[in-house]
């Protein structure tokens, strides 16, 4: 409550998401202030029977139900986040979503935050390139998780995406004092004046480019894109966009520049669309890669390069003519790379259905030859 209230001046909406599932240890005695735990996930018994607290459980039981309801909550926001708080277990859920949703929100403040020990979620989240800036704070004397473990958790974010750090001298909470309010918000206007949003990508370049182009024709169709396109691979740039579109038909813009607009808008959206696709292809060839699987590793990453390529001529189509040189530059240069990428996994992929093709006439010459021994 005393920090929500000292965020005020930052924060003007706030949105309330509760875990989806009951917590089922570790909770108060009385069964009506257990019924009001909620948990991200549940621990699963080790071999011995033994429950830890889910911050320790190396299988997080039920996660894949909350990280449904968190992928579709932010799916389905058109106006999209700016930032995120979360305490504890909370923490570890929005680091996780992020690693799906990599634009989901530009700040995080993180109190008391850890690091997944569940095995395949910790995979997960080292393989992520990027994260977003974020406020990691800690306490000194907090017994759940310990200092040592909170700056652990610091780090490897910091590997990701720039981090402020705020150590308060209390345990397992969010700090209530006003040194530590004081603190807090400091370093959360830190972290926003350096929020850059996802790395500059084709989406955010041609959100960008998009907004230059209709200045510079003098037509006020796309005034504050350009930082609303630090929002890509979110709705809140696109609605931007389209809102200004139609105050631009109502004040009977050019019928002309209306419609390059809307045609921008719809390269843009494919251009997220491909970009989603080919981030999951590709996350999904490393787990193929790591558990052997090397004809799904290949197959999913033609899909990656396939959608890398699609995502960055979408890019080109919605920058149009008069876009930046720079941006063109940068934009047509990962294209050559995604092409480049492209061929040489489809060739990696021609080689290992070949190969597969060619073990499987071996198994079946061999077993024919058998077979007429045996009935010779």
């Amino acid at each position: 409550g005393s920090m929500r209230k000292a965020l005020k001046s930052m924060i003007k909406d706030w949105v309330f998401l509760d875990a989806p599932q009951k917590a089922n240890k570790f909770v108060p005695e009385d069964p009506e202030a257990a019924a009001s735990c909620l948990a991200w996930w549940n621990s699963q018994p080790d071999a011995d029977g033994t429950i830890v607290r889910p911050a320790l459980s190396k299988k997080s039981v039920g996660w894949e139900i909350s990280e449904k309801m968190l992928i579709d909550f932010v799916d389905a926001d058109e106006d999209g986040f700016d930032g995120v708080l979360a305490f504890s277990q909370g923490c570890a859920a929005a680091t996780m979503l992020l690693t799906r949703r990599p634009g989901a929100f530009k700040t995080c403040l993180l109190f008391a935050g850890f690091e997944p020990s569940d095995t395949d979620m910790l995979a997960q989240f080292q393989r992520a390139t990027w994260m977003p800036t974020a406020v990691h704070v800690m306490g000194d004397k907090d017994e759940l998780v310990p200092l040592e473990r909170a700056t652990k958790f610091a780090e490897m974010w910091e590997e990701r995406g720039a981090v402020f750090r705020v150590t308060h001298p209390g345990g397992h909470m969010i700090p209530s004092s006003r040194e530590g309010r004081a603190d807090v918000l400091e370093a959360l206007r830190r972290a926003v004046e350096a929020s850059s949003g996802p790395p500059p990508g084709v989406v955010a370049a041609a959100l960008s480019l998009a907004a230059n182009e209709g200045e510079e024709r003098g037509q006020d169709l796309l005034p504050g894109v350009k930082q609303a396109a630090a929002t890509a691979m979110t709705g809140r740039a696109l609605k931007a966009v389209r809102q200004r579109i139609a105050e631009a038909e109502e004040a009977g813009a050019a019928s002309r520049v209306i419609s390059e607009a809307q045609a921008a808008v719809t390269a843009i959206s494919e251009a997220n669309a491909a970009g989603f696709a080919s981030m999951t292809a590709a996350q999904q060839a490393m787990v193929d890669q790591e558990e052997g699987d090397l004809d799904g590793a290949c197959a999913n990453a033609v899909v990656a390069c396939r959608a890398a390529v699609e995502s960055a001529q979408a890019a080109l189509v919605a920058m149009g003519d008069q876009g930046d040189d720079a941006m063109a530059r940068r934009i047509w240069e990962s294209l050559q790379l995604a092409q480049l990428a492209l061929k040489d996994a489809e060739e990696a992929d021609a080689m290992m259905k070949a190969l597969g093709e060619s073990g499987s006439d071996m198994s079946g010459s061999e077993s024919g030859s058998s077979s007429r021994e045996a009935n010779g």
